[in-house]
């Protein structure tokens, strides 16, 4: 299976937090990241979180030690996000996030955000926390 992770996925993996467990295990088997959930990594570290930048920067070492491959957010998947927004009713980020993986090949997205179960553009949104 090629997974997908969101951002809150590897948040919950390097950071503090009861779902840790579960998270970590996620992201150790692998999987895809785009530099879109990367920034937005680095956005929650820092506001929500008050991370200072030391440890966004080993939160995001041990992301990339971990996952496949980092795709760039490109135009074609910026396009695909804005047809899936449309259609879905969903925020263009999580749109460009189902984009991503779909573009990448992937299966799933792992995701808190999404609906569980739901299959857009071919990859299933699973949410590891139900």
């Amino acid at each position: 299976m090629k997974a997908f992770f969101d951002t809150n996925i590897l948040i919950y993996a390097v950071g503090d937090d009861h779902r840790r467990d579960r998270a970590e295990a996620l992201v150790n088997r692998g999987g895809i990241v785009s530099t879109q959930v990367l920034n937005e990594f680095v956005n929650v570290a820092r506001k929500q979180m008050r991370w200072d930048w030391a440890s966004v920067l080993a939160g995001l070492e041990r992301i990339e030690a971990v996952v496949i491959d980092v795709t760039p957010l490109t135009h074609q998947a910026q396009q695909l996000g804005v047809s899936i927004a449309r259609r879905q009713q969903l925020h263009i980020f999580d749109a460009c996030i189902v984009a991503s993986a779909s573009l990448e090949g992937c299966d799933v997205v792992f995701s808190e955000d999404l609906k569980h179960g739901q299959v857009i553009e071919g990859v299933k949104i699973a949410n590891p926390f139900l």
